[in-house]
């Protein structure tokens, strides 16, 4: 409707929504997890098209200073730190030490966009450890999140759908032909995709029906050609 033009328009800069210090923080509360003093002014001095950039480029974090010491101290590795605190929750079995390295990556991470697409997906294809069991497989699934974060949404719905985690979840295994189980299917159209309303519940068993065979083998997404109904649907 041409009322509701203007909401989608670009956002340019003008006396009556000037780039301002209260924008600039909006910005980072909205596209990630805030920021620093220094990322603020600098983001209100150099404009809005730099700042946005920046932020899609996964560069608006400025790395803060080495302390002042007698022997310096070397800058964190944060690739190398937060592997070791995702290993180590694994290794160690417990779930709070992952969450742990998810928010180490939130609040330290280069990329605070990444981060905060990574947790809208992880919302919106919901998966618990409560019932996966295995801490090893959330954390590819997180990865695989983060990995496809920005991607078209077919992308990321092909991947997220083979993801051992989240077939785990909704008993993909389960699914073989003459035993068909929808929850995989039901959950692929009422919420990953179409929504209540759009489709038949002949659509869910067919489709059901259409993904007999998908499994999970030593941690990894196999197709099992046996398991899987040939008929029409």
């Amino acid at each position: 409707m041409p009322e509701f033009d203007k909401f989608w328009a670009p956002y340019s800069p003008d006396d009556a929504m000037p780039w301002n210090l209260r924008r600039v923080v909006h910005l980072h509360r909205r596209a990630g997890f805030a920021a620093t003093w220094g990322e603020i002014k600098r983001d209100l001095k150099e404009g809005v098209t730099a700042s946005v950039q920046r932020l899609l480029d996964g560069k608006a974090v400025i790395p803060p200073p080495p302390r002042e010491r007698r022997k310096p101290r070397k800058p964190i590795d944060f690739v190398a730190t937060a592997n070791l605190l995702a290993d180590s929750a694994i290794a160690a079995n417990e779930p709070g030490r992952l969450k742990a390295w998810w928010v180490f990556r939130m609040f330290f991470g280069p990329d605070p966009l990444g981060e905060k697409l990574t947790l809208l997906w992880h919302d919106h294809f919901a998966t618990g450890n409560s019932k996966v069991q295995d801490l090893g497989a959330m954390r590819k699934q997180n990865e695989l999140l983060r990995k496809h974060a920005r991607a078209p949404f077919a992308d990321l719905l092909n991947a997220a759908v083979r993801d051992p985690a989240l077939m785990i979840y909704l008993d993909a295994p389960a699914n073989r032909k003459g035993h068909a189980n929808e929850n995989l299917a039901r959950e692929l159209m009422e919420l990953f995709t179409l929504g209540i309303g759009h489709y038949s519940e002949a659509d869910v068993k067919d489709a059901a029906r259409a993904l007999t065979g998908w499994t999970v083998n030593d941690g990894a997404f196999q197709n099992n050609t046996k398991a899987h109904d040939e008929g029409d649907k």
